[in-house]
């Protein structure tokens, strides 16, 4: 694919939706953000970690500042901290039931691991779930409050021909305190809601988490796919996009 910011479009499953508003030169100033943060041009109380691509508190600014329309903000701003970081990286982990069912059965700290998750994410990757049903895989990524100094775990699961977004907010906490934060901050959750949500998102976010502890444990092991070797349509059509694929096996 010779346009990477059709590529771009493409992943936030965009396609010619909003192409007047997100055109190449909007992801020209885009990809700027990242780029004149990593070199240093900005002020150091203006910047943040590496490992976080973009912070959406930094995109919702951008996105301000290109006069996108508020209405289109509140429906893309998720993506733009999950499938835009992701749109970099382009980093796949194929994980079948085996590896799945074998980080599951691992126990999870009371505390969460942010070290741990911080280091193995350092951006975003997708984990591409193999014959799981309805669920094609999650996108990850590291978001960064950069007025609390702390990351906050981006998640959007894609399941049933939807995308749908979790988040954890990481700190010297629980699982369940740290999704409670996340949530709090993103959405306008109360009560019974929030009782209901938080279950929802433990569900899902916890098994990540463990296969994350797993690579970083070295209980699993990635090998990667050669794509250049393949006839596959599928195959060919991600080594064209510039994806990266790993397998993910149980380490002997």
């Amino acid at each position: 694919m010779d346009n990477k910011y059709e590529r771009t479009r493409i992943i936030m499953g965009f396609g010619n939706k909003f192409s007047d508003v997100f055109s190449n030169e909007f992801w020209r100033k885009a990809e700027k953000l990242h780029t004149d943060n990593i070199s240093g041009k900005y002020p150091l109380s203006l910047r943040w970690p590496q490992k976080c691509y973009v912070p959406e508190q930094v995109w919702l600014a951008f996105l301000v500042k290109e006069d996108v329309p508020i209405e289109i903000i509140d429906e893309v701003k998720y993506y733009f901290s999950t499938l835009a970081a992701w749109s970099s990286s382009l980093l796949t982990y194929r994980i079948d039931s085996k590896a799945f069912n074998f980080a599951y059965k691992n126990q999870f700290p009371d505390i969460l691991p942010v070290s741990q998750i911080v280091n193995f994410i350092n951006g975003a990757c997708f984990f591409e779930m193999i014959d799981f049903n309805n669920v094609n895989g999650f996108f990850i990524s590291l978001d960064y409050n950069m007025d609390d100094k702390l990351y906050i775990l981006k998640v959007l699961l894609e399941k049933d021909n939807e995308r749908i977004p979790l988040v954890v907010e990481l700190g010297n906490w629980s699982l369940d305190e740290g999704i409670r934060k996340g949530l709090s901050r993103e959405f306008d959750i109360q009560g019974n809601e929030m009782d209901s949500t938080v279950e929802y998102v433990i569900s899902w976010v916890e098994p990540i988490l463990k296969l994350i502890l797993c690579f970083e444990n070295n209980k699993l092991v990635i090998n990667e796919i050669d794509n250049c070797k393949t006839r596959d349509f599928l195959r060919i059509t991600k080594q064209s996009m510039g994806i990266k694929e790993y397998n993910v096996s149980c380490n002997k």
